[in-house]
């Protein structure tokens, strides 16, 4: 199933399936998450040991990061997986 279809056609880029475009999403969610929970890990680290070379905006900033991307790849990760499930249901509730 394909969506937006004509921002496709506006555009002139080929019809990509929207499980594609959910695992590309998810994929760069995935890691933005990575490198922001590593800076963020770094970050605590300095404030423990008193070497506050960050401000506390930044850490506010890379916990906002952390939780946004977070929430978009496990979005990204679980919609494929739920229609599935969804489908898997029917398909078995018909067969009995």
């Amino acid at each position: 199933m394909y969506y937006f279809d004509w921002l496709l056609d506006i555009l002139n880029l080929p019809y990509i399936p929207i499980d594609d475009f959910l695992g590309i999403v998810g994929y760069i969610a995935e890691v933005i998450f990575a490198i922001t929970a590593v800076l963020l890990i770094i970050n605590l680290i300095l404030k423990i040991y008193k070497r506050d070379d960050f401000s506390t905006g930044w850490t506010t900033f890379l916990l906002i990061v952390v939780a946004v991307s977070g929430i978009v790849f496990l979005i990204c990760w679980l919609i494929p997986r739920k229609r599935n499930c969804i489908f898997n249901l029917l398909a078995n509730s018909r067969k009995s």
